[in-house]
């Protein structure tokens, strides 16, 4: 989106935050303006989002007065940011030059006086945004992405600063995927933090979101995502949106006026994943070429070894990479193959599942850095998680011939909206829910979560109604937009990766 400054500027606007990955979240009015910050987040540390940095103004002493954009490291010499940030303080269509501003890697608050030991203020020697972005336009423009070339390296080799990794071209978001947005943008007092602030989001389609902004949608370059009372903010522009794998998919670049719009409009960030923005992103020189993105490149995966039992631990042996800059740092996150979370990163390769992990399935990712950039490698994944024994039989008995292990449901269920009847204040809400384990273990609950333009957020566990359809009633509903979001449980502890989703109209 874009952002508004806080030093005379023009205004912008940006995205943000969500609740849980398993409720939803709440949009802007049409055709309302655009404007960028981190509304209904949670104070973060720079050590979450090492990659996040700040663009200040190079004559601005003070780094949270000259704060007003957001920016993503590459590698040590190079940082994405919004196009929008590049004419910000200026007349439209006029870039600043480069060299008027600074990037300021690896605090969290930039109000400390002074920084801390962590700190890194560097000036931008360059800076361009991308061809086909248009500074002139009253309206949002697609390809809203700047690269900036830094006049002195980045140290990278702290845990307060670290390149992002990349999502590679035509990876392209799926809507309903979890996602993450962090900056020191407008908060919902009306207020600019010193402390950088993030929040939960998730993503939604091309045709809800451009529902929202009829004209204004460039669908091949820009991805929305929405959150309840959560979006990016003025002065969060040009910051990164993540996957819960850390992975950079989208940059703050417009939404709804006021942020988080109670009428549930999205905001929208640009679309890294797009073949023209990620060869933009990528090629650091292209006039004269030979300088384009390097990061270590994964010659061998990760891979898990033990067994994959509750309470046993499960160890991810680091794959083979190869470096210009020497060997790379890595860590490890835990997950299921669908993209369910099941550990944070952290230093240590060793997992211990849990009693409710039986019968889900676990993947390690691997991430590696160094001064050349970051990049993802993802494991086999492991055998169904065996879960806790059954309790002792009262009285001894004999035991019986040990029956092999008989295969278990490794398989999320499939939902799918079937119908959102709203009228006079109540909405009901039916869903198919489809167990496609083999064997099938069989469909445990299903909830669904309406967040309205006014009032709660709600989550409610369905009714089955038999034959795969499950049924919810809201009541009490205020006029206007509303979110709705689903996702289904079966008995052998498998989730959905993302979210069903559908906008109703309560009338």
């Amino acid at each position: 989106m874009m952002g508004v400054m806080r030093v005379g500027a023009r205004n912008l606007v940006v995205g943000c935050l969500a609740a849980a990955f398993l409720a939803a979240g709440v949009v802007p009015t049409a055709g309302a303006a655009v404007s960028p910050r981190v509304v209904g987040g949670a104070k973060v540390s720079i050590t979450q989002f090492p990659w996040q940095v700040a663009i200040v103004d190079h004559d601005t002493a003070n780094a949270y007065l000259g704060q007003f954009c957001g920016g993503v490291i590459v590698d040590e010499l190079h940082v994405v940011t919004a196009a929008h940030c590049l004419d910000a303080e200026s007349p439209a269509g006029v870039v600043e030059p480069g060299n008027t501003r600074d990037v300021v890697a690896g605090v969290t608050d930039l109000g400390a006086n002074p920084l801390p030991a962590t700190a890194q203020r560097v000036q931008i020697e360059s800076w361009s945004g991308m061809p086909a972005y248009d500074y002139d336009s009253t309206s949002p423009s697609g390809f809203d992405a700047a690269l900036a070339t830094l006049s002195d390296p980045l140290d990278l080799s702290g845990p307060a600063a670290r390149p992002a990794a990349l999502v590679a071209g035509g990876d392209l978001t799926p809507a309903g995927s979890g996602a993450r947005v962090a900056g020191w943008g407008k908060t919902e007092l009306g207020q600019y933090p010193t402390e950088m602030r993030a929040a939960d989001l998730f993503t939604v389609s091309d045709p809800d979101c451009e529902q929202f902004y009829a004209g204004d949608l460039d669908r091949p370059t820009m991805l929305c995502a929405v959150a309840p009372s959560r979006d990016a903010c003025n002065g969060d522009s040009g910051g990164p949106l993540t996957t819960f794998d850390s992975a950079l998919v989208g940059l703050v670049s417009w939404g709804p006026d006021p942020c988080a719009s109670g009428d549930g409009a999205p905001g929208v960030y640009t679309e890294l994943a797009n073949p023209a923005i990620a060869s933009f992103i990528r090629d650091f020189n292209p006039t004269t070429g030979g300088l384009e993105y390097a990061p270590p490149t994964s010659s061998a995966p990760p891979s898990l070894v033990g067994v994959a039992k509750s309470g046993d631990t499960l160890t991810c042996l680091p794959g083979s990479w190869t470096s210009t800059a020497g060997t790379p740092d890595v860590d490890y996150a835990f997950r299921t193959p669908e993209g369910q979370p099941l550990r944070d990163w952290s230093a240590s390769p060793a997992f211990t599942p849990g009693d409710g992990d039986g019968g889900r399935r676990v993947v390690c990712v691997e991430r590696a850095r160094d001064s050349t950039g970051a990049a993802l490698a993802v494991s086999a994944p492991s055998e169904p998680v065996i879960g806790p024994p059954a309790p002792p039989a009262p009285a001894p008995t004999p035991a019986p011939t040990p029956a092999p292990l008989a295969p278990r449901d490794v398989v999320a269920p499939r939902v799918a909206f079937v119908s959102v009847r709203c009228t006079r204040g109540r909405c009901t809400v039916r869903l198919r829910v489809t167990d496609t384990g083999n064997p099938v273990s069989g469909v445990r609950d299903a909830r669904i979560s309406i967040f309205p333009a006014r009032g709660s957020a709600r989550t409610r566990t369905a009714k089955a109604l038999g034959r795969g359809l499950y049924e919810v009633r809201f009541t009490s509903l205020r006029r206007g937009t509303a979110w709705l979001t689903a996702s289904a449980r079966d008995r052998a502890g498998n989730v959905p990766a993302t979210l069903a989703i559908r906008r109703a109209r309560v009338r």
